[in-house]
């Protein structure tokens, strides 16, 4: 087996993009060299904590790799650069706190929160084929739509909208969209995913899925309509059905349940 091939280039800059778990995640964009066949213009950087140790920012002079001829990634550092690291969440302008390796915006009112929830909800339970979440995201801001609940406060305005005039072939993937979010029946494991709890992926919601009684508890739970008497149950049935890791994520995020209360009457 042959090494891989590498190449030398400079950062232009470090883009930090503010995940759906509020990480901080950072990406090298570099001058454009041509690696393995492709030109190469952005490289993986793992973690805040990997591009401080490294020394990365604009102006840093790395040499580049292609892992597995796929991912392009930085090998070694020849020429460090003394960009320091962001400080402040981009989108809510709190101070960034580390978490482990990562930086992290811990503002529960973060505006990127509620966008996330409704961005993983809409490809969830609204997943249309060929329509992308930045057409969807189009439509949405047109309807004034920001976050979850704005989105079913909106449903009847943007159903009628959508109804009384002649849609373009766009349109029409749109209404699609729409139809689903509103209209058609939706998949249980399909919702729970869409929540955007930490580790409640597929596996786990395809599992809870078939406990009716146990999400009609948590979402009564998530409502405050019961709590502290059957807390202890809850936890103890979902440890039955999903990792600990899995349970304390979905007790922890139990206010993201309260929007199955939009799509109950779809799955139930």
């Amino acid at each position: 087996k042959f090494p891989s091939e590498t190449t030398t280039t400079t950062i232009k800059e470090v883009v930090w993009e503010l995940t759906r778990t509020q990480r901080y995640v950072p990406v090298a964009v570099v001058e454009p060299v041509e690696l393995s066949g492709a030109i190469v213009e952005r490289a993986t950087c793992n973690n805040a904590q990997w591009v401080k140790e490294m020394q990365l920012g604009a102006g840093a002079e790395v040499e580049l790799t292609r892992s597995n001829e796929v991912i392009p990634q930085i090998l070694t550092v020849l020429q460090p650069s003394s960009e320091l690291l962001p400080e402040v969440c981009p989108v809510c302008g709190e101070k960034l706190v580390w978490d482990g390796v990562d930086l992290k915006c811990n503002n529960s009112n973060c505006p990127n929160i509620k966008l996330s929830d409704l961005q993983q909800w809409c490809e969830c339970v609204g997943e249309t084929d060929g329509l992308q979440w930045t057409l969807m995201k189009q439509y949405l801001d047109k309807y004034g739509v920001s976050d979850i609940a704005e989105l079913y406060k909106r449903a009847v305005e943007i159903l009628y909208d959508l109804s009384t005039r002649k849609l373009s072939i766009t349109e029409a993937k749109v209404a699609e969209f729409f139809n689903k979010l509103y209209i058609d029946p939706v998949p249980i494991e399909k919702a729970l995913v869409g929540l955007n709890v930490p580790r409640l992926g597929e596996k786990s919601a395809k599992i809870l899925s078939t406990e009716q009684a146990l999400i009609d508890t948590i979402v009564r739970m998530a409502c405050g309509s019961v709590y502290t008497a059957i807390y202890d149950d809850v936890k103890a049935n979902c440890l039955n059905l999903v990792k600990e890791a899995t349970t304390l994520s979905l007790l922890t995020n139990l206010d993201k349940f309260k929007t199955l209360r939009y799509v109950y009457d779809k799955f139930f």
